[in-house]
């Protein structure tokens, strides 16, 4: 089936991971499509990337961001995408 599918979470792996080649051979990371890597962890001086919002490539991304808010320890990752 070819459904739209969208896939986020903290990974816990850098962007250059092996556990993550298979996701990315289906999915694109949405912070790569509009902007740099989004470093997100730790949330007071963030110096790392292992939180991502996949989609799969039916799927349109407007933006995507880092929010600078200190809530926990992972700063919030966010996206604006299209599902029509």
């Amino acid at each position: 089936r070819n459904e739209k599918c969208i896939l986020m979470g903290d990974f816990n792996v850098e962007p250059d991971h092996e556990v993550l080649l298979p996701i990315r051979a289906q999915m694109q990371d949405t912070a790569e499509m509009v902007s740099a890597p989004l470093n997100s962890y730790p949330s007071d001086d963030p110096a790392c990337k292992i939180d991502y919002i996949f989609v799969s490539n039916d799927v349109a991304v407007q933006q995507a961001d880092v929010l600078p808010v200190v809530a926990s320890d992972h700063r919030p990752l966010v996206a604006e995408i299209e599902l029509s």
